[in-house]
């Protein structure tokens, strides 16, 4: 479950909390009011967010751009083994991904 963007007392934490907590299978309603804060958390602290089935979930433009253009790397195809990441990709494992632009 996601929570608030911001909050008076700390707001940076609260955001960087906000994004590290981001679970797509746990959203509540105010998420689906109004994605753009919890996505602009993404971006700004967890830009290739991993979810807890070993997916991926990126949130900018470039990134996706470079999945998308490397298939024999990165595949949401359950029936494919997961690749191995290269060292220059955040230091992730595992290949399936959910895109969030």
């Amino acid at each position: 479950m996601h929570t608030q963007a911001r909050t008076a007392k700390d707001p940076v934490r609260s955001v960087r909390e906000t994004a590290l907590a981001f679970d797509i299978k746990r959203l509540d309603a105010s998420f689906l009011d109004d994605p753009f804060p919890v996505y602009r958390a993404l971006r700004e602290h967890d830009p290739i967010h991993r979810m807890q089935d070993g997916s991926y979930f990126l949130t900018r433009y470039d990134d996706c751009a470079a999945v998308y253009r490397d298939p024999a790397t990165w595949s949401s195809d359950k029936k494919v083994p997961e690749a191995p990441v290269h060292a220059d990709s955040a230091g992730s494992e595992g290949g399936r991904l959910l895109f969030g632009l």
